[in-house]
């Protein structure tokens, strides 16, 4: 599965016997970067293929604790700057 950034996000591609068999554009961030680092130079093939295949529930665990971590990131940096706006005021 080759896999390179296009404008929109990340793009993937399925092949089957050597022929392009199915193309789809990743707009989410982490799961882009997870897949990335799925794979070596964008590509997830072989034994990195049948790894992902094998352990996908665990890659779907650490894709959505991401997801987690980054929300509560920023809902952090949120409440950080209206409670500073609150003491300012």
């Amino acid at each position: 599965m080759p896999m390179k950034y296009v404008s929109g996000g990340l793009e993937c591609t399925f092949l089957k016997e050597g022929s392009t068999n199915n193309v789809i554009l990743i707009r989410d961030e982490v799961l882009a970067e997870a897949l990335m680092h799925t794979g070596i130079r964008g590509i997830i093939a072989g034994a990195d293929l049948k790894i992902l295949v094998n352990t996908f529930d665990r890659f779907c665990l650490r894709v959505k604790a991401r997801k987690l971590y980054q929300e509560l990131h920023d809902t952090l940096l949120a409440a950080n700057a209206a409670m500073l706006d609150a003491i300012a005021a």
